[in-house]
């Protein structure tokens, strides 16, 4: 269960956000992909505006290096036809960026205010990892840092007609990375037991049944 179910919840939180159909909102990978065909010189296909890119920083921070009772001896989450489901998990930290792109000022404006309340009011991310016929969910929250970057005047422009950039940095906290391994539960049937006397050197045999060891 890996950084992707972040990137596709954060997403789905901006998205909920916009009204206007004609804004059109980048993950991660798309904006990746993006800046990289727009380095190329030969690529001059132009990219409309108003857009809202989301981009990841490359670094990942591990919060736990070393072997801890959470990353091998987790929770018990279920037990099912094939055994028990056990839930271990890696904290880390990454740093997302938004970037708001208008050709209005106002409209560049009003979308950097409404970013602004929305992601201190509502940091909350829910997310539901499907692994190995399980759905693990899982609480985030997202920090909005104390600075917002207006990049209108940089020289290089990406997009014609451009007029405002503003940029947005944001914590992700409460993350990580999930293994849900199934442990066999296993069971004895049909056994006997023998019970020895040993002054008598009698022995006494006890039939039992479905034993459980679990």
């Amino acid at each position: 269960m890996g950084i992707r179910y972040y990137d596709e919840a954060i997403y789905n939180k901006i998205k909920s956000w916009v009204r206007d159909p004609n804004m059109r909102i980048l993950k991660p990978l798309e904006t990746k992909e993006l800046f990289e065909s727009r380095a190329d010189l030969g690529n001059d296909k132009p990219i409309t505006l108003p857009l809202i890119s989301i981009s990841r920083d490359s670094k990942i921070q591990l919060d736990y290096t070393q072997k801890r009772n959470l990353t091998f001896d987790g929770l018990k989450i279920g037990t099912g036809e094939k055994g028990i489901a056990q839930l271990n998990a890696v904290p880390f930290t990454v740093f997302y960026q938004i970037d708001i792109y208008t050709k209005e000022y106002i409209l560049g404006d009003e979308y950097l205010r409404n970013f602004i309340f929305n992601f201190i009011n509502y940091p909350k991310l829910s997310i539901v990892f499907p692994y190995n016929g399980i759905d693990v969910e899982q609480v985030a929250y997202l920090e909005l840092s104390e600075d917002v970057d207006d990049g209108s005047d940089i020289p290089e422009k990406l997009f014609s007609d451009q007029f405002t950039r503003w940029t947005l940095m944001l914590k992700l906290k409460d993350a990580y990375f999930f293994n849900t391994p199934i442990n066999p539960a296993y069971s004895i049937d049909d056994a006997s037991l023998e019970v020895v006397n040993k002054d008598e050197e009698d022995i006494e045999s006890v039939e039992t049944e479905d034993i459980k060891i679990e």
